[in-house]
């Protein structure tokens, strides 16, 4: 099943900034299944120290246990920081203990941590658009709909 994870102020009740990440699961319910599982390790409050606060881009120090815990790469910081020195997360955490979190490594946080509590979620590109620049000599029409 495919479908869209939002990630960001998706119900527009705050700064209104969000992001769309199309996903393939076996379903919704896998994902439930992991966050309820994710919970029951960690707490129910768990995905509230998930970048969750107002110009807050932090995770909680249950969120990097999490992660720790189940071995998220430390590669997946490499576009952010300077992991030349770092072969695990833990070894970053002692350098940066409290980094700023970019959408991407939320993304792929939240994703990793998911998978690794039964989700097989696997990241989806987005669907190509169709027309003379994709596919030359394809006619679009509709221009006059719009004024």
């Amino acid at each position: 099943m495919k479908f869209y994870i939002p990630f960001g102020d998706w119900s527009d009740d705050g700064h209104g900034k969000y992001i769309n990440i199309l996903v393939q699961a076996p379903s919704m319910e896998h994902l439930l299944n992991a966050q309820k599982n994710i919970r029951g390790d960690y707490g129910d409050n768990f995905f509230d120290g998930f970048a969750q606060g107002y110009e807050e881009s932090e995770f909680s120090e249950t969120v990097w246990k999490a992660l720790v815990d189940n071995d998220f790469p430390v590669d997946y910081l490499e576009d952010e920081y300077d992991i030349s020195n770092c072969e695990t997360l833990e070894d970053f955490l002692e350098i940066e203990p409290n980094p700023y979190i970019s959408i991407d490594i939320c993304v792929n946080a939240f994703i990793w941590l998911h998978n690794r509590y039964g989700a097989f979620i696997t990241k989806e590109t987005d669907y190509p658009i169709i027309c003379n620049w994709t596919c030359h000599g394809f006619k679009t029409v509709g221009y006059g709909c719009f004024y």
